[in-house]
């Protein structure tokens, strides 16, 4: 017997193998067509089990760069499915294409997200409910971009931005690009949330959340180490850190050094009481993005 002969069905059997996990994938996720559309899926792949095509993401020159969607589109045309962070998809590129699924029709199209945003942004955010509740919760949130609304906003931003330039000078050397991430930090809990950084951790806080961001656009695996899973164990600390502010919210007893402070949680929960609804902490928090 040669020795090719031995070595060739430990080649030949894995890719057989491969071929047919990747045929039963294909399969299983077109078993989930809707059975009353009798037009047939668009072209496309949805890559190998379970990872679909995020590796390929991942593999192109430049994960943010529209590279790999155009190698898609030139492959697949303007419409086509894919696999993505654990979420089978059909893309639509194109202005002409998306127009109608965008702004006019909410009978035949609704939104959703991938299963790492989906979970990382919780069931209460605004992106995530369905249309008919979207609407209702989009005239709440919309108290807080308001003219009086924003014109308080940037009462607070200028005093913001005030201290911490007043910090830099204090410095031999200031590092661009980390003094204005600090700065944008600061005003983002200072205007949406309405909480001052001095009131948090705000290393921690800040490493919570570049970890949370990191957890988005991932593979859905909730693995010690993985992305996604310091994703949501920062979801969760960021969430513990802002708990007694939140009860404050909920309360409506809010004492911050005896200045008045108006954040877009603020206005929205104004609007709320507006409306004689009842928010509970778990809304509070998913809405605080």
């Amino acid at each position: 017997m040669s020795v090719l002969s031995l070595i060739l069905p430990w080649i030949i059997v894995p890719l057989i193998l491969l071929y047919l996990s990747k045929l039963l994938w294909k399969v299983y996720l077109d078993s989930f067509k809707d059975d009353n559309c009798k037009l047939p899926l668009p072209p496309g792949s949805y890559g190998w089990p379970f990872i679909g095509n995020s590796l390929e993401l991942a593999r192109s020159k430049n994960a943010t760069s529209d590279d790999y969607y155009k190698e898609q589109t030139k492959n697949d045309g303007p419409v086509h499915k894919s696999h993505l962070f654990g979420k089978p998809i059909v893309r639509v590129r194109g202005e002409s294409l998306i127009g109608s699924p965008l702004v006019k029709d909410h009978t035949n199209f609704g939104g959703t997200w991938m299963k790492t945003i989906e979970q990382l942004m919780g069931p209460f955010a605004l992106a995530n409910t369905p249309v008919e509740i979207h609407k209702e919760l989009r005239k709440t949130v919309k108290q807080a971009s308001l003219p009086e609304a924003l014109e308080d906003y940037t009462k607070h931003l200028r005093q913001t931005i005030e201290k911490e330039v007043k910090q830099w000078t204090k410095q031999e050397e200031v590092m661009t690009y980390d003094v204005m991430e600090t700065l944008a930090f600061a005003a983002a809990c200072e205007i949406i949330i309405g909480l001052p950084i001095d009131f948090l951790d705000s290393d921690k806080f800040a490493t919570d959340f570049n970890d949370y961001l990191d957890g988005f656009f991932t593979l859905p695996i909730n693995l010690p180490g993985t992305p996604f899973n310091k994703g949501l164990k920062a979801r969760n600390s960021m969430i513990d850190a802002l708990r007694p502010f939140i009860q404050d919210l909920i309360t409506g007893n809010i004492k911050r050094d005896g200045k008045i402070r108006s954040s877009g949680l603020d206005f929205i929960m104004s609007a709320h009481r507006d409306n004689e609804d009842t928010v509970t902490e778990s809304e509070i928090a998913d809405r605080k993005g």
